[in-house]
């Protein structure tokens, strides 16, 4: 594990709260997954969906939470800032997407909307070009990026990518592929 520095785990995931319930449910037993093994959390600030979630269970287990929020954002009022150690309010949803990108040691993508999507697409595009270079883990529940998985292989296949788009991240779809992941592969190269 790396010494004298706090992980950080950079969440992308949804701030609805009209999805099924099992995605929460999901959420929480991932989120505790990091959290049991001492991650911090950044992510986009918010008081709604599986953000929430994450948030909660990091705040359950006393663990820093910095929120990264738009001004905009803030203003309607769904930042989560009981819940967070440090509260940071960025000019607008490129700015917030850089903070959680840098900060982080490892970005987890879970299910999402656009702005998901979105944050997912820009932090492969920063991997492909070597401005970062930090496990992403789409975290694949229900087959939820089934349909993104197929349209990288569809692009590979056309020669619109290069195979290595494959590289760029990791496919998880349970809590044990996740904790198999973390202590087998990244710990590992951590140490």
């Amino acid at each position: 594990m790396k010494e004298n520095k706090k992980l950080l785990l950079g969440l992308f995931a949804s701030s609805s709260n009209k999805i099924e319930k099992d995605y929460f449910i999901e959420s929480q037993k991932v989120a505790e997954i990091f959290a049991k093994k001492g991650f911090s959390l950044i992510y986009g600030g918010g008081n709604i969906g599986i953000m929430k979630a994450f948030a909660d269970i990091f705040h359950l287990y006393r663990r820093d939470i910095i929120s990264v929020i738009t001004e905009k954002l803030d203003k309607f009022g769904v930042g989560y800032k009981e819940a967070s150690s440090e509260y940071i309010i960025t000019k607008d949803l490129y700015q917030r997407k850089k903070v959680i990108i840098e900060k982080s040691d490892i970005i987890l993508v879970m299910p999402g909307g656009i702005g998901t999507i979105d944050e997912l697409f820009e932090a492969l595009a920063q991997k492909q070009l070597n401005y970062i270079n930090k496990p992403i883990i789409i975290y694949n529940y229900k087959n939820y990026f089934s349909p993104i998985i197929e349209m990288f292989n569809k692009m590979i296949k056309e020669k619109f990518a290069y195979y290595s788009l494959n590289n760029l991240y990791i496919l998880i779809s349970n809590p044990s592929e996740l904790d198999y992941f973390l202590e087998e592969v990244f710990f590992s190269s951590s140490k």
